[in-house]
Parts: structure tokens; sequence; C-alpha cells
């Protein structure tokens, strides 16, 4: 019984979480649209790539979290660069992301 309303109020809170971050006021970020630009493409083909490192799991000896992990520095790696490069500061760059 304790474990079925653990993972429902668990549930909630991950349901909820957007509104919360909806709701916190003082942030005013510039939208950049990436998903027509080199940024969206060059990210897509980097997951692309991880996912065919994980499939190829039996024939290249990774584990599965290696290539994914990198892939996931790398598409944030590139998002900083876009957004430094758009000229946010570093604290503005934490505080949106995080």
């Amino acid at each position: 019984m304790k474990k079925g309303i653990g993972i429902v109020l668990s549930l909630l809170g991950v349901l909820l979480m957007p509104v919360a971050a909806l709701a916190a006021g003082g942030v005013s970020a510039e939208h950049i649209d990436l998903t027509k630009s080199w940024v969206g493409f060059t990210c897509i083909a980097i997951f692309v790539v991880a996912y065919a490192l994980v499939m190829a799991e039996e024939f290249t000896f990774f584990r599965k979290a290696k290539p994914v992990l990198l892939a996931a520095c790398s598409i944030w790696c590139v998002f900083y660069y876009i957004c430094v490069g758009h000229c946010f500061a570093h604290a503005d760059v934490v505080v949106t992301v995080f």
C-alpha cells in the first residue's frame, strides 16, 4: 500500500515539475530556434551514431552507457557553445538549464 502511494506521489511530482519551472519568474531567456540549423542536425547525428554503437554492442565490446554518455556530453557542449555564441552569460545558461 505504501509503495503504491510513493509511486503515485513520485509520478505526480514529475508531472508537475514543468509547471514549477514555468512559474519561476525573473528569468527572461531569448528564444533560439535550433531545429532547422546545423545545431539540430548535428545533435541528431550524434544521437544516431550513439544509438548505432549501442546496437553494435556485441561487436564493439562497448557497454551501452559509454556511447550514450559521450553523446549526451557532446550534445550539451554544442548547446553550451551556441548559448555562449548568442551572448548569454555563463550564469544565465546554468540557471536556464538547471
